[in-house]
């Protein structure tokens, strides 16, 4: 393996509970026209990443247009010492055309494991609304959902056939997943069990499902929920979406 970058060292020296890895891509593949397979290997013995943890990768040619992209781990082999990325390629951005182009062979730098995000130990049934690009997060966490517990998921997204082991509710619009919540969570909630949601999309999708929850009754105690993007600009350099403007405001 080659040394790491400066930049990649230093940034991963500021980052609690992470470290940086020169990484290879040993395996590429479409599971669907909008979504590439990318195993990693390397160094990650020691990763010790949990479901919904991700790895924030360098994507760009040069430092002068360096960006970094964070993707789940859909999948971690610590024995093989592989790391399984799901990335969205719909938007076309740096991230996006870096996987699309990505073959076997190819070298990038790496640094995780990253996020706070974890499944909650006490609920009873796990709901996950996501968009194509929480899909990754929604397969991993409801794959590791307490032995006992249900999960079931709403996605903005093509269907996809390996959705892990939620029930995935597949939708096309917007409206359609927002009307979905309701009944997606009257059977857990009929029964008296704890219900915990998560949300993993757009910004102001993400918004707009979380205002959903609220009046649904989920307090903020019940739900996670995270920007990967936002629709009205490219996320900042260090791969999140500006959350300090308001949605519709011109890029600086």
């Amino acid at each position: 393996m080659a040394p790491l970058s400066q930049r990649t060292r230093d940034l991963a020296a500021r980052l609690e509970g992470a470290d940086g890895y020169d990484l290879e891509v040993a395996s590429a593949r479409w599971v669907a026209p909008w979504l590439r397979e990318l195993v990693l290997s390397g160094p990650l013995g020691a990763l010790g990443a949990v479901p919904g943890q991700d790895l924030m990768v360098a994507v760009g040619a040069d430092e002068e247009w360096l960006r970094w992209r964070r993707y789940t781990i859909a999948g971690f082999d610590a024995d093989a010492r592989r790391a399984t990325l799901w990335v969205s390629t719909h938007s076309m951005g740096p991230g996006a055309r870096w996987a699309a182009a990505a073959v076997p062979g190819d070298r990038v730098e790496a640094i995780g494991p990253r996020g706070k995000v974890r499944v909650d130990p006490r609920a009873a049934h796990h709901l996950f609304a996501v968009d194509d690009a929480g899909v990754a997060a929604m397969r991993a966490m409801a794959a590791a959902v307490p032995e006992g517990a249900t999960a079931s998921s709403l996605a903005l997204a093509a269907p996809l056939d390996d959705a892990g082991a939620a029930t995935a509710g597949w939708f096309d619009d917007v409206a359609g997943l927002l009307d979905a919540i309701p009944g997606a969570l009257a059977g857990a909630r009929g029964d008296g069990r704890a219900v915990h949601a998560y949300v993993f999309c757009e910004l102001g999708l993400m918004r707009r499902v979380v205002a959903r929850l609220a009046e649904e009754g989920l307090g903020a105690d019940d739900v996670d929920a995270k920007p990967y993007w936002r629709a009205d600009r490219p996320n900042e350099a260090h791969g999140e979406p500006d959350k300090s403007t308001p949605l519709g405001e011109p890029a600086r």
